[in-house]
């Protein structure tokens, strides 16, 4: 009996032995805190920045699948200007879209009176489009219900929308928060017609 109960402390002692060696010491924990931390300052940037690229690119394609049917339903209906001569006429069709879109502010223009954020720092950056706006008036332009900013660009008988799908939030630039909406074919040469005709299906850039 006394040599069983003796095995049998053996057994227990030498186990607990076992268990404390196979524990972790406070330094492996730390060093282990310390190399996720940094797999985590590294990876979870990527994967933000992924997730912010994937949303905005969802957003961009829903923008334009929303403006390719109102307009061309609107076209359908003949509700536009076909012939665009004036800035009238642009301006006839830009409140046509906008009248088929909830809209919680309208501007007669955009940068001034807040439908529009410019942020050009450089063409590389504005793809030479904003910048040129600063001296352009004529920008009529709203800002819809889900925080979209649309507002016409070019003068006289052009219709070429730019949309921002997520207002001012940024980053603002195209192929990101930004794409520029083409619905219109001149006359003749490009900056010599004296009028334009609009597309059956407007083009679009920066939608990918």
């Amino acid at each position: 009996m006394l040599n069983q109960v003796q095995h049998d402390k053996s057994n227990v002692i030498a186990s607990g032995a076992r268990q404390s060696g196979a524990a972790f010491t406070l330094a492996e924990v730390l060093i282990t805190l310390v190399i996720v931390g940094v797999i985590a300052a590294v990876t979870i940037p990527t994967l933000l920045s992924k997730y912010q690229d994937f949303a905005l690119a969802t957003q961009r394609k829903k923008a334009y699948s929303e403006f390719l049917n109102i307009y061309s339903l609107a076209l359908k209906n003949d509700e536009f200007v076909t012939e665009m001569r004036s800035y009238n006429d642009v301006v006839t069709n830009f409140k046509v879209l906008q009248e088929k879109l909830k809209v919680v502010k309208s501007c007669n223009n955009s940068l001034e009176e807040g439908c529009w954020t410019d942020t050009c720092m450089s063409e590389e950056i504005c793809i030479g489009t904003t910048a040129a706006m600063n001296n352009q008036a004529k920008s009529v332009g709203f800002i819809d219900t889900a925080g979209r900013q649309w507002v016409h660009y070019k003068p006289e008988h052009a219709l070429e929308i730019l949309v921002d799908v997520n207002g001012d939030k940024g980053p603002n630039r195209y192929g990101k928060d930004r794409i520029v909406i083409i619905a219109f074919k001149d006359f003749g040469v490009y900056g010599q017609s004296n009028g334009s005709s609009l597309l059956e299906k407007p083009t679009v850039r920066f939608v990918e």
